[in-house]
């Protein structure tokens, strides 16, 4: 895909990360979020569909609840998922509303892209969404998710299996898959798409080289993997 490609493109699938969408100490990014969303509107305005994949829901709740820091306990994480999401999306419908678009909340859990006929649903909801033109907001579900049990049983030295979405990294080309988006921009802290991580790795681990369309990096670490990973500073 060159630059005319991506000019192009008419269906567009936005994912921001924990990263863009907080700071590292879990306050949100209110400036850097209400550019992104008008730089969204614009694109609405130009005729284009954009369909939004935010993380933050676990960081917005810590920020309601007043907690220091990141809860390490599956159940207080999913509490905090559980409180963050409906502020988080009350701010995005109140950022998109100023600028007269409407927004609508889509939450999702592996099994519904994993099995054909809820797939099929999903689809069907996103396309008369954009049909409306309303802009989608789309997180994982993580006050339910099984990808939160997952990764608190790897965190405790448990192995697990590799389904999971990953901080929405997976969410997002699932779904931009399934809708035929024409473009999938991926809005990360992290400096690329590594072939281990580079935390645990520091000199094995390199970014892997652009891909071309229809390529994919098999082994290759989202931005979930690298970023929980991090050592504490």
């Amino acid at each position: 895909m060159n630059r005319r490609d991506v000019a192009a493109a008419r269906r567009i699938v936005i994912k921001l990360g924990t990263g863009v969408v907080t700071h590292p100490e879990a306050g949100l990014a209110l400036g850097r979020l209400s550019s992104l969303v008008e730089a969204a509107c614009d694109l609405h305005r130009q005729g284009r569909e954009v369909i939004v994949v935010s993380s933050g829901a676990v960081g917005m709740g810590q920020r309601v609840l007043g907690l220091n820091q990141r809860p390490d306990s599956l159940g207080l994480r999913q509490a905090c998922a559980a409180v963050g999401q409906g502020h988080l999306m009350a701010l995005y419908t109140q950022l998109f509303g100023q600028l007269g678009v409407k927004a609508a909340q889509v939450l999702l859990i592996q099994e519904d892209l994993a099995d054909r006929d809820r797939a099929l649903c999903v689809r069907t909801t996103l396309m008369r969404l954009l049909e409306l033109g309303v802009v989608p907001i789309l997180n994982e579900n993580d006050s339910v998710s099984v990808r939160e049990l997952i990764e608190y049983r790897r965190n405790q030295g448990a192995a697990g299996p590799g389904l999971e979405f990953g901080d929405n990294d997976g969410l997002s080309a699932r779904v931009a898959v399934a809708i035929d988006a024409d473009l999938l921009v991926i809005l990360t802290d992290v400096d690329g798409l590594y072939t281990a991580n580079p935390w645990h790795r520091p000199r094995g681990a390199r970014r892997s080289a652009p891909l071309a369309a229809g390529e994919s990096q098999v082994g290759a670490r989202s931005s979930r993997d690298v970023r929980a990973s991090r050592p504490a500073a």
